[in-house]
């Protein structure tokens, strides 16, 4: 069996939304430098400071959304986590300091729902709404990870638990 039982890399922004953000972030500079070059409007350069603030701004939220992104692995060692750019290396939950995993998975209406507000303790590490895992360490710490592939993940902790006789039974929910 490999090192790593299950691997995902998920992003905040794919490269379809960068191509419209990053358009329509031109088309405001074209504005702003028609605006200042125009010789029937008389504008002086501070006058395209919050313009050219707000084109910066823009740029800064970009760079941002664009570098946001959670890798997830399982393997021997245990979960294996980092969000970038918020942890600068990857953060690890062994197995034996886990007490209790579970498996989550709701529709995306069901965010809206009161019963999803009760999740407010956690730690949470997604891009996928309430889909994961949801993990519980012997310390008492709290970790949500998200995740777009919940059935590979269930599948990935099973085996790991099965291979690696980890976990006892009453310490995870996978169904």
């Amino acid at each position: 069996m490999a090192n790593k039982v299950f691997k995902e890399k998920q992003q905040y922004l794919s490269i379809k939304s960068k191509w419209i953000v990053s358009s329509i972030l031109l088309l405001l500079c074209i504005v702003l430098l028609r605006l200042y070059l125009s010789p029937s409007i008389k504008f002086q350069a501070m006058d395209l400071l919050p313009g050219a603030i707000a084109v910066v701004l823009c740029l800064a939220l970009i760079w941002f959304l664009s570098h946001l992104r959670l890798k997830t692995s399982i393997s021997k060692k245990g979960i294996e986590y980092k969000m970038m750019p918020f942890h600068h290396s990857k953060r690890i939950i062994h197995w034996d300091e886990i007490s209790f995993i579970r498996i989550v998975s709701f529709p995306r209406l069901s965010s809206w729902q009161k019963s999803y507000n009760h999740y407010l303790l956690q730690k949470k590490f997604t891009f996928s709404g309430r889909n994961g895992m949801s993990v519980e360490t012997s310390w008492g710490e709290r970790i949500f990870i998200g995740s777009g592939k919940v059935d590979e993940l269930r599948k990935a902790i099973k085996k790991a638990v099965k291979h690696y006789k980890l976990l006892e039974e009453n310490k995870t929910d996978l169904h």
